[in-house]
């Protein structure tokens, strides 16, 4: 397959993998899932009453409404990373992602650059890392850094089940 290509054929056994940066620590994402990547702008978020710590509010995306996770929140990275420099909140970006129908941003201090890689490369986490940090499916190690592969589908559904449940009782305390 030649190398300079945009698209990956198939039946390759690679993937295109965003690396972006929380907090100083690299983390990848399948490039298949991303709608958009765009600069986040601070004025255009509508803060939620009562949201849950990792959203940061609601961004108007195609005319649709849709939830902004903060990444370094959601991963509880905030001030633990190795970033050498503090990051002004008109220099982050947004990811925007669609999987199983739904619509999702995602806060990160930027974006390094997109690596193609075989699915052979990559490791899945030790068994004690995968029970303590259910947000991450593996790790791959290029040009020295790991970076870890993020769940995305999964930290958008356990928001919403958590929410659901928040929700529910609320709901039954006040009947």
């Amino acid at each position: 397959m030649a190398d300079n290509g945009i698209l990956l054929e198939t039946g390759t056994n690679e993937l295109e993998l965003l690396e972006f940066i929380v907090d100083g620590q690299s983390i990848g994402v399948n490039v298949a899932k991303i709608q958009t990547i765009q600069q986040f702008n601070p004025t255009l978020v509508t803060k939620v009453p009562m949201a849950p710590t990792e959203v940061e509010g609601t961004l108007l995306f195609r005319q649709r409404t849709i939830p902004l996770i903060d990444l370094a929140r959601q991963f509880h990275l905030h001030g633990r990373g190795r970033k050498t420099q503090a990051i002004k909140p008109d220099q982050r970006i947004c990811l925007v992602m669609e999987f199983n129908n739904v619509t999702t941003a995602f806060l990160v201090d930027g974006v390094r650059r997109i690596h193609r890689i075989s699915w052979d490369n990559i490791s899945p986490l030790n068994p004690y890392l995968a029970d303590c940090s259910a947000e991450f499916t593996g790790s791959v190690n290029i040009e020295g850094r790991e970076i870890l592969i993020a769940d995305m589908e999964r930290i958008v559904a356990e928001l919403i089940r958590s929410e659901e449940r928040r929700v529910g009782k609320e709901c039954r305390s006040r009947w």
